[in-house]
């Protein structure tokens, strides 16, 4: 009895892993991550392109010295070098930091092959921005510290800008608004005769 439902059992199992096996082989290749994506806070995050696939692209020990994705589209174009960082992972490194305020779009085709064999059931779209400009702080000071000297006020961005530029895009309004004038005691008064 107890042979009989063990050999029921393993016979259900070999099933169960027959079933998954036939399962993941007929399943498409897919891009399970990818990246940069959105609007870049820093330039650095720009220095990589990652593609992540769901299954290895490359076998482990035969990745050529020199790496070619032509499945992967980036545009506008940028000059740089792929390299397969194990089996699934694919990045892409530019040779020069990318230039700042630049919307870029990667594609990766339905042309990118696994090693099993299968392809992407569909194109694969991902999008970043480096980092647009950014007005991060803004003090202000009299020269001399005096008030019958003029306001210099400093704008601190993310980013070189251009003087110009800044003054192009740049207003400045004063408001009026209500002053109470300090009032004084007789005591102080007083002392300040004295």
């Amino acid at each position: 009895m107890k042979r009989s439902l063990f050999v029921r059992c393993s016979v259900f199992l070999c099933f169960l892993c027959v079933c998954s096996v036939a399962i993941a082989q007929n399943a498409a290749l897919t891009v399970v991550s990818t990246g940069p994506q959105g609007e870049l806070k820093t330039r650095e995050e720009g220095n990589e392109i990652r593609i992540v696939f769901s299954e290895p692209m490359v076998a482990l020990g035969r990745v050529p010295d020199k790496v070619t994705a032509p499945f992967v589209k980036i545009s506008p174009a940028i000059a740089g070098t792929f390299r397969w960082s194990g089996s699934t992972i694919l990045i892409f490194t530019p040779q020069q930091p990318l230039p700042h305020a630049t919307a870029y779009q990667v594609t990766v085709d339905t042309s990118a092959t696994a090693v099993s064999g299968r392809t992407l059931a569909k194109l694969v779209t991902f999008r970043f921005t480096t980092p647009t400009v950014t007005l991060e702080e803004t003090r202000w000071y009299r020269r001399e510290g005096s008030v019958a000297n003029r306001i210099v006020v400093v704008m601190r961005f993310n980013q070189p800008v251009r003087p110009a530029d800044v003054a192009a895009a740049l207003s400045a309004t004063l408001e009026p608004h209500d002053w109470a004038p300090p009032s004084f005691s007789a005591e102080q008064l007083s002392r300040l005769k004295a």
